[in-house]
């Protein structure tokens, strides 16, 4: 039986020294934003607008995260952001889509995402299936 490791006491206090640092790394790199050419929206939700982008050097597209600072006013959900990025960065899974950079303007957060064209898993299970519910051998090439 696996045991399960606990949490430190001082569990919050490493998550806000590790998002300070985060904040601190991605802290005014407006010029990184040069690096990349916008050319449509994806999507949007509650906080973010996901933009399609081209990496210049490169030529490889990219899916640009855009986080209003505005829409942040709350700490909680600055910290939120700040999760999601040190989340990613740790990441590591060929099913998962990949954190390629992170950075902050005085305006915005910007997340550089690997790109994967198509449409969403929840938009792929809702076209394949009236009860939301997809057959075992299909599920199994998402989940190995």
């Amino acid at each position: 039986m696996k045991q399960v490791e606990k949490i430190p006491s001082n569990y919050n206090l490493h998550i806000s020294a590790i998002e300070d640092q985060l904040i601190t790394e991605t802290k005014d790199q407006s010029f990184k934003l040069d690096d990349y050419v916008q050319m449509r929206a994806l999507g949007s939700g509650a906080y973010a607008t996901v933009k399609l982008a081209t990496q210049k050097s490169t030529k490889k597209k990219v899916a640009m995260k855009i986080y209003p600072k505005y829409k942040l006013d709350d700490p909680n959900k600055k910290r939120s952001v700040m999760r999601e990025i040190m989340c990613m960065k740790k990441l590591e899974h060929p099913n998962t889509i990949k954190l390629l950079d992170s950075f902050e303007t005085p305006k915005e957060i910007y997340l550089i995402q690997e790109y994967i064209s198509g449409v969403s898993l929840y938009q792929f299970i809702k076209n394949k299936s009236t009860k939301r519910v997809l057959p075992e051998e299909l599920v199994s090439h998402f989940f190995r």
